[in-house]
């Protein structure tokens, strides 16, 4: 009776939130393996872990980190909630319980669906690409279709992929799925125990680089209501070494990485030519298309779209489009006439690509560029009012949607490209 009470006395019925140190090593896979054969089962009894802590002389801490690197280098568990109950006995964890957040008679089919968006995110890779070129356009790809969850609801990749709005784990966890089963790169996760933010470590040739995807996904408020800046895709912090990255946000104040990785010590991609840029990089033909500001011509703004030929590392205008986003409006409620800043042009005037033509927008109109013909023309034009404005475009499950607006309100329209 009294080692039933001392058992009893020692049950942990508080929620812990997993701790993120992923890993890859032998261990970890064999732990994660034998969750997985429970959670597939759909146990809800806990799971014995003692024949691990007691193998390996795990203590209680240690338990913790392999039961969080077990679990965030299987983004595969995304129908396990990432949090569990365990139970300490000589303190030493003997059991842990989860829960689900997927029922079972669901699995198959999410597990389906899940596949099915992380293919959709594949299908623009080209056999030309190299894996610097892979990491960067689902970078954008996933920041282009997926919203950060301001309700804090959504924490997997499943989340990220097939419901498009998560925190920051769900864009990490996402990233490392994709690259990992799809485009066989190696990527891990990395996590700030003090600053509670998680993003990726990916292997490129020899070396090891930070991403950060929840970063580089801006959110705006309109009327206090947080919104995605839709069609826009920051690059900071893209494939930064640990200098560049603790410099680039204090969310990278401190972060574990586990598994043994070398440090980010390569600096080539710390000053690459993408950090300014807040478009999407459009890859075609071996080279990156971009908008960017322009200055201002006849009291205009100008879009710039550049490309960009690694090759050769130089940057070439190929179209200048001048537009008037006005950045207020007068006491009368009519478009005043100091129109937005140069900030204007770089972040809403977006770019997409489809079948050898560019299309980007600016404040009015929407147009396509043929790259081979090298010819612009204008496809679409906002007749909504001389106040309502375009603030972004993309491109989604094969329609252009533009993003609009009239003051502090927000509403989109779509358009679908007719491809010849």
């Amino acid at each position: 009776m009294k080692k039933i009470v001392s058992i009893f006395l020692a049950v942990i019925t508080a929620v812990l939130s997993l701790s993120v140190t992923a890993s890859a090593d032998a261990v970890t896979d064999e732990f994660a393996a034998y969750l997985s054969r429970h959670f597939q089962s759909y146990s809800e009894s806990e799971i014995d872990i003692t024949p691990f802590v007691d193998k390996y002389g795990w203590s209680k801490d240690k338990t913790l980190e392999m039961l969080s690197s077990a679990y965030y280098s299987h983004p595969e568990f995304f129908y396990v909630k990432n949090a569990f109950l365990y139970t300490v006995w000589n303190n030493k964890i003997t059991s842990v319980k989860f829960d689900y957040v997927i029922p079972q008679s669901r699995y198959q089919y999410a597990l389906g669906q899940f596949d099915e968006a992380a293919e959709k995110a594949v299908a623009g890779i080209t056999p030309d690409m190299s894996d610097v070129d892979k990491a960067v356009y689902i970078h954008d790809y996933i920041i282009l279709n997926c919203r950060y969850d301001s309700q804090k609801k959504n924490y997997s990749g499943y989340n990220c992929l097939v419901d498009r709005s998560c925190v920051c784990q769900g864009y990490a966890l996402a990233y490392e799925y994709i690259l990992t089963k799809y485009l066989g790169m190696e990527c891990t996760t990395v996590y700030s125990e003090k600053k509670n933010h998680i993003w990726n470590y990916v292997k490129i040739g020899n070396n090891w680089y930070h991403m950060d995807l929840t970063l580089d996904d801006i959110v705006d408020s309109y009327g206090g209501n947080n919104s995605d800046r839709y069609g826009c895709v920051l690059h900071e912090n893209v494939l930064m070494s640990d200098r560049a990255c603790r410099n680039s946000s204090d969310l990278h104040a401190d972060w574990i990485v586990a598994g043994g990785y070398p440090a980010a010590s390569d600096t080539s991609y710390d000053n690459a030519f993408w950090n300014d840029i807040r478009s999407h990089l459009c890859y075609a033909d071996g080279c990156y298309y971009y908008t960017k500001n322009g200055g201002k011509e006849n009291n205009r703004r100008v879009v710039q779209v550049c490309r960009y030929d690694p090759a050769t590392g130089e940057s070439t205008v190929i179209m200048k489009l001048k537009c008037l986003w006005y950045s207020r409006r007068s006491s009368q409620s009519t478009a005043d006439s100091v129109y937005g800043t140069q900030a204007y042009t770089g972040i809403y005037a977006s770019l997409e690509y489809a079948n050898g033509r560019l299309f980007v927008n600016t404040n009015k109109s929407v147009y396509s560029y043929d790259l081979a013909a090298k010819k612009a023309k204008k496809l679409y034009t906002l007749n909504k009012g001389d106040e309502m404005q375009i603030f972004g475009m993309a491109m989604t499950d094969g329609k252009l949607r533009i993003a609009y607006r009239k003051d502090l309100t927000y509403s989109e329209n779509y358009l679908k490209l007719v491809l010849k």
